[in-house]
């Protein structure tokens, strides 16, 4: 056999070996005779990453980071809490949202999944950039999330996460003083704001 030979073949039983370790259940993932679930409900999530922002298409780039609450309901659904601040060159956003969490069906470490949801978002803006001098301030308004994630399972109760997410936040620059309750506007005579924003990030999920 020559070396080359011998180099491919110990290649392709790495990338084999490899393949095993990703794809197969992790322990006790399989449902057991009791009629245990073969995941766990509840779990505490972490993650960092960058988000990109275009207002008016001005664009504006930072870092972004959180984490939330999710709560598994069944194999295929499950909701979330999360908590995400944005910090950018110009602008600064908070975001609390309420999410769905589509899971694929999946054998395997690797669990693909969808993400749709709806929230409350604050924004602020630095005033010293020119673009952004205005006789007012952003109303604080909810958001539209979507994006979809893929969770790697080191061991049962621990996840490795990567997740994208679009960001979508229609706001209004308010002039004058604010009123008692903000219904009392009527948003068709403000200047309205899309922010569009697309979040790249990696995180940790902890399950109980």
């Amino acid at each position: 056999m020559s070396r080359k030979t011998r180099i491919g073949a110990r290649g392709a039983l790495l990338a084999v070996a490899l393949g095993v370790f990703l794809f197969r259940p992790p322990a006790g993932r399989a449902e057991d005779a009791s009629g245990q679930r073969p995941w766990r409900p509840l779990a505490v999530a972490v993650f960092a990453g960058g988000t990109g922002f275009i207002s008016k298409d001005e664009p504006d780039g930072g870092i972004s980071y959180g984490g939330g609450v999710l709560w598994r309901m069944s194999r295929t659904f499950g909701l979330g809490i999360l908590v995400e601040r944005f910090n950018g060159e110009t602008l600064v956003a908070s975001n609390v949202m309420l999410n769905t969490y589509f899971f694929f069906a999946s054998r395997s470490r690797l669990l693909p999944y969808a993400i749709a949801g709806l929230g409350f978002n604050s924004v602020e803006f630095d005033p010293s950039i020119e673009y952004f001098i205005y006789p007012g301030r952003f109303v604080d308004r909810m958001a539209l999330q979507l994006g979809g994630g893929l969770e790697w399972r080191v061991v049962r109760r621990l996840s490795v996460t990567a997740e994208a997410r679009s960001n979508l936040i229609k706001t209004w620059i308010m002039d004058g003083p604010a009123p008692e309750r903000i219904r009392d506007i009527d948003p068709a005579t403000q200047d309205i704001v899309h922010l569009y924003g697309l979040t790249v990030a990696a995180g940790l999920k902890f399950s109980f």
